[in-house]
């Protein structure tokens, strides 16, 4: 037995050797740079756009096998304007497909990536070029044509360290930014649940915004019958938000989206926030155990909405809005025995209600816009007390 474990440890260590020296070969003889021309050649001849690697590319074999690219620009089409930038870029392959010829990529890793998305005044993006939109380059368009690739993709992990994000949309005169964004995810894999990190900061105007984002959750990609899902994410943002200040709000749940139809599915939500808005405050929590949400179609079960309102002096005026069952279309809605309870307490009074009914309403065509909502019929409970009113107590319904 112990000249078999020697045996075996001596293949191994011939095997690291081998492999080491291999490593020592490759890094010698190899130069990744002298491709730089090619790839910028390529890039423009199938973009229009302009690559730049003023930084060195690098082989690296610790902790993994890959390759380092230095800071690199993409430019606009046809432009000298900077599309994108990265300060490093680094590639990680799987070392056992590449002893079977076959390129894995284990990890993505950029750092100081900064991207500009810009939609003009034509309603026409900066990248309608890259994804195969209408107007892409002749060469794009029959990228786009040819057969689709193989949907036996497999990344270990997409990570963006102080990364930054800007969109502009001057059809609509807005701009939003996104800064110190840290995100990492995976596996992306056919069949494999993974993980999301992601924190940042959003600012923007018009409406004004300025808040901190920080979220996880479990991830699943289902690349053939094109379906996203989320499990149990906690998303969390504190900040100012149009006329919002001390803006914190948590939200939890799952949610399962399919592309193909399209189709939203949210389960066990629950959003709670609190800030301050016209110098008093406010606090909100919302629970929906299901919604789903088609083209044709939007159901949902057991909304219950509770909010309080506090007004300067410190008053509260408390609501609490329940929906047993939510029922519709893309055009109309039917809520069955929908129930507002109202709390307000004055300086020298209080007034209480209920209002409960059906609920039934419709939307403009095309949008989400209200045409139309009614209660038929309408029950309405109410009871004001305090020392001035008449028997400190009036009741009505």
């Amino acid at each position: 037995m112990n000249k078999i474990v020697k045996y075996i440890l001596a293949a191994v260590a011939l095997a690291a050797v081998a492999l080491a020296l291999v490593a020592i070969y490759i890094a010698a003889t190899f130069d990744p740079n002298a491709y730089k021309p090619q790839a910028v050649r390529w890039v423009e001849e199938k973009t229009g756009r302009t690559l730049a690697l003023p930084g060195d590319i690098e082989l690296v074999f610790f902790p993994a096998v890959g390759i380092t690219v230095g800071k690199a620009t993409l430019s606009e089409p046809r432009s000298e304007a900077i599309f994108a930038s990265v300060e490093q870029l680094r590639l990680s392959l799987g070392l056992l497909p590449l002893l079977e010829r076959q390129v894995r990529i284990d990890e993505v890793h950029a750092r100081g990536l900064h991207a500009n998305f810009v939609r003009d005044a034509d309603g026409r993006w900066n990248v309608d070029d890259l994804i195969g939109a209408a107007g892409a380059p002749a060469a794009a368009q029959q990228d786009a044509a040819a057969p689709r690739a193989s949907r036996d993709f497999a990344v270990g992990s997409i990570a963006l360290v102080n990364a930054a994000v800007t969109y502009r949309d001057e059809k609509a005169n807005k701009r939003y930014t996104v800064s110190d964004l840290d995100l990492k995810i995976g596996p992306i894999a056919r069949g494999r649940t993974g993980t999301v990190d992601v924190s940042g900061r959003m600012q923007g105007a018009a409406p004004k915004i300025d808040v901190v984002v920080q979220g996880k959750s479990g991830v699943g990609f289902d690349m053939d019958r094109e379906r996203l899902g989320l499990k149990d994410f906690a998303l969390e943002v504190k900040g100012a938000a149009a006329d919002v200040d001390a803006l914190a709000a948590k939200a939890r749940g799952s949610l399962d989206l399919d592309m193909t139809t399209p189709a939203v599915e949210v389960a066990m939500l629950a959003i709670a926030a609190t800030g301050q808005r016209n110098q008093g405050a406010f606090e909100v929590d919302l629970a929906l155990p299901r919604l789903q949400l088609t083209k044709e179609a939007v159901g949902g079960e057991q909304l219950l909405l509770k909010a309080t309102l506090r007004q300067p002096n410190g008053q509260p005026t408390k609501l609490s809005l329940s929906l047993p069952k939510l029922e519709g279309s893309a055009s109309a809605f039917q809520i069955a025995n929908a129930v507002l309870d109202v709390d307000v307490v004055q300086p020298g009074q209080t007034f209480k209600a209920s209002a409960t009914g059906p609920v039934a309403g419709r939307f403009e065509a095309g949008g989400l816009q209200l045409a139309y909502v009614g209660v038929n019929p309408l029950g309405v409970q109410a009871t004001l007390a305090g020392p001035q009113v008449p028997n400190q107590s009036v009741s009505g319904s």
